[in-house]
Protein backbone atom coordinates (compact mmCIF):
# COMPACT_ATOMS: atom_id res chain seq x y z
CA UNK A 1 0.00 0.00 0.00
CA UNK A 2 1.58 2.96 -1.45
CA UNK A 3 1.93 5.91 1.79
CA UNK A 4 2.07 9.76 1.58
CA UNK A 5 4.21 12.10 3.13
CA UNK A 6 2.80 14.64 5.35
CA UNK A 7 5.67 16.14 6.66
CA UNK A 8 5.79 18.80 3.80
CA UNK A 9 2.09 19.60 3.20
CA UNK A 10 1.61 21.95 -0.01
CA UNK A 11 1.87 26.02 0.12
CA UNK A 12 -0.67 28.53 -0.52
CA UNK A 13 -1.22 28.81 -4.08
CA UNK A 14 1.57 25.96 -4.89
CA UNK A 15 -0.11 22.88 -6.88
CA UNK A 16 1.86 19.17 -5.69
CA UNK A 17 1.45 16.13 -7.98
CA UNK A 18 -1.41 13.88 -5.41
CA UNK A 19 -1.36 10.86 -4.60
CA UNK A 20 -4.67 9.10 -3.16
CA UNK A 21 -2.59 9.50 -0.06
CA UNK A 22 -1.86 13.17 0.01
CA UNK A 23 -3.90 16.16 0.60
CA UNK A 24 -5.10 18.50 -2.38
CA UNK A 25 -3.23 21.19 -2.53
CA UNK A 26 -4.64 24.31 -0.60
CA UNK A 27 -7.08 26.61 -3.47
CA UNK A 28 -6.53 28.74 -5.32
CA UNK A 29 -8.92 31.48 -6.69
CA UNK A 30 -9.66 30.21 -10.32
CA UNK A 31 -10.50 26.50 -8.79
CA UNK A 32 -14.12 26.60 -7.39
CA UNK A 33 -15.03 26.07 -3.79
CA UNK A 34 -16.60 23.50 -2.27
CA UNK A 35 -20.21 23.80 -0.92
CA UNK A 36 -20.31 26.67 1.61
CA UNK A 37 -19.90 25.67 5.32
CA UNK A 38 -22.55 27.55 7.91
CA UNK A 39 -21.24 30.13 10.37
CA UNK A 40 -20.63 28.45 13.37
CA UNK A 41 -20.66 24.91 12.27
CA UNK A 42 -18.25 22.49 13.24
CA UNK A 43 -16.02 20.40 11.37
CA UNK A 44 -12.91 18.48 11.81
CA UNK A 45 -9.67 18.90 9.63
CA UNK A 46 -8.38 16.00 7.29
CA UNK A 47 -4.88 17.28 6.64
CA UNK A 48 -2.26 19.20 8.36
CA UNK A 49 -1.89 22.77 7.36
CA UNK A 50 1.54 25.28 8.35
CA UNK A 51 -0.47 28.00 7.50
CA UNK A 52 1.25 31.14 6.83
CA UNK A 53 -0.02 33.75 10.35
CA UNK A 54 1.33 36.84 8.19
CA UNK A 55 -1.14 35.94 5.27
CA UNK A 56 -4.10 35.44 8.41
CA UNK A 57 -3.68 31.56 8.00
CA UNK A 58 -4.34 29.03 10.84
CA UNK A 59 -2.11 26.14 10.97
CA UNK A 60 -3.87 22.75 12.10
CA UNK A 61 -3.00 18.95 12.44
CA UNK A 62 -5.34 16.40 11.31
CA UNK A 63 -7.79 15.43 13.54
CA UNK A 64 -8.34 18.74 14.90
CA UNK A 65 -11.50 20.36 15.24
CA UNK A 66 -12.78 23.51 14.24
CA UNK A 67 -15.90 25.78 14.08
CA UNK A 68 -16.44 27.75 11.09
CA UNK A 69 -16.59 32.00 11.58
CA UNK A 70 -17.04 32.99 8.17
CA UNK A 71 -17.89 30.98 4.76
CA UNK A 72 -15.46 30.40 2.06
CA UNK A 73 -14.07 32.64 0.47
CA UNK A 74 -12.32 31.84 -2.42
CA UNK A 75 -11.59 28.53 -1.41
CA UNK A 76 -10.44 29.64 2.07
CA UNK A 77 -12.58 29.57 5.07
CA UNK A 78 -12.28 31.52 8.54
CA UNK A 79 -12.30 28.79 11.88
CA UNK A 80 -11.43 29.16 15.08
CA UNK A 81 -9.30 25.66 16.80
CA UNK A 82 -10.34 24.17 20.44
CA UNK A 83 -7.46 26.98 21.48
CA UNK A 84 -9.33 29.84 20.44
CA UNK A 85 -7.30 30.60 17.65
CA UNK A 86 -8.93 32.09 14.32
CA UNK A 87 -7.65 32.29 10.80
CA UNK A 88 -7.89 31.21 8.02
CA UNK A 89 -7.56 27.70 6.25
CA UNK A 90 -8.06 25.77 2.87
CA UNK A 91 -11.87 24.95 2.62
CA UNK A 92 -10.93 21.22 1.20
CA UNK A 93 -8.56 20.56 4.10
CA UNK A 94 -11.88 20.25 6.20
CA UNK A 95 -14.20 17.89 6.92
CA UNK A 96 -17.93 19.73 7.06
CA UNK A 97 -20.15 16.21 6.92
CA UNK A 98 -18.11 14.28 9.75
CA UNK A 99 -19.83 16.31 12.54
CA UNK A 100 -23.28 15.87 11.08
CA UNK A 101 -25.36 13.53 13.14
CA UNK A 102 -23.90 13.97 16.39
CA UNK A 103 -25.84 14.38 19.19
CA UNK A 104 -26.33 17.51 21.25
CA UNK A 105 -25.90 17.32 25.01
CA UNK A 106 -29.71 17.26 26.61
CA UNK A 107 -30.94 21.12 27.52
CA UNK A 108 -30.54 21.86 30.96
CA UNK A 109 -33.37 21.57 33.19
CA UNK A 110 -34.96 24.65 33.45
CA UNK A 111 -34.31 26.19 37.18
CA UNK A 112 -37.58 27.05 38.79
CA UNK A 113 -37.91 30.01 40.69
CA UNK A 114 -39.15 29.31 44.32
CA UNK A 115 -40.17 30.91 47.76
CA UNK A 116 -40.45 30.01 51.57
CA UNK A 117 -44.22 29.52 52.49
CA UNK A 118 -42.65 29.25 56.00
CA UNK A 119 -38.85 29.99 58.16
CA UNK A 120 -36.96 27.01 58.31
CA UNK A 121 -34.10 26.68 60.41
CA UNK A 122 -31.50 24.29 58.81
CA UNK A 123 -30.48 21.35 61.59
CA UNK A 124 -27.28 19.99 58.98
CA UNK A 125 -24.59 21.35 57.38
CA UNK A 126 -26.20 20.45 53.94
CA UNK A 127 -29.17 22.45 54.73
CA UNK A 128 -30.02 25.92 54.59
CA UNK A 129 -31.92 28.41 56.29
CA UNK A 130 -35.38 30.03 54.65
CA UNK A 131 -37.20 32.76 55.74
CA UNK A 132 -41.15 33.91 54.70
CA UNK A 133 -41.38 34.75 51.29
CA UNK A 134 -37.60 34.11 50.17
CA UNK A 135 -37.03 34.23 46.75
CA UNK A 136 -34.57 30.57 45.85
CA UNK A 137 -34.05 28.72 42.32
CA UNK A 138 -34.59 25.27 42.90
CA UNK A 139 -31.11 23.10 41.76
CA UNK A 140 -32.32 19.48 42.01
CA UNK A 141 -36.29 18.63 42.25
CA UNK A 142 -37.71 16.99 45.36
CA UNK A 143 -36.09 13.60 46.20
CA UNK A 144 -37.47 11.96 49.20
CA UNK A 145 -39.33 15.62 50.37
CA UNK A 146 -35.89 17.34 50.09
CA UNK A 147 -34.99 19.71 47.52
CA UNK A 148 -31.71 21.59 46.60
CA UNK A 149 -31.87 25.54 46.32
CA UNK A 150 -29.73 28.25 45.74
CA UNK A 151 -30.35 31.27 47.47
CA UNK A 152 -30.04 34.71 46.41
CA UNK A 153 -26.60 35.35 48.31
CA UNK A 154 -25.60 32.45 46.36
CA UNK A 155 -25.85 29.65 49.70
CA UNK A 156 -27.19 26.04 48.55
CA UNK A 157 -28.36 23.33 50.44
CA UNK A 158 -31.45 21.32 50.67
CA UNK A 159 -34.70 22.34 52.22
CA UNK A 160 -37.90 20.41 52.89
CA UNK A 161 -39.66 20.38 49.83
CA UNK A 162 -43.10 21.12 51.41
CA UNK A 163 -41.07 24.60 52.59
CA UNK A 164 -41.36 25.92 49.08
CA UNK A 165 -43.73 27.64 46.60
CA UNK A 166 -43.60 27.92 43.07
CA UNK A 167 -43.00 31.54 41.83
CA UNK A 168 -45.47 32.17 38.88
Amino acid sequence: QETGDYSDPPKKGISKTESFNQPPAPPTVNKPPPPLPTASRKAVVQYDFDGNRRDGEIPLKAGEEVTAISPDEGGWTVVRNALGKKGKAPTNYIDWSSMKGQKQPPPQPKQQKMYAIVDYNAGDEDEVDLYVNEKVTELEPDDGGWTKIRKEDGMEGLVPSEHLGILD
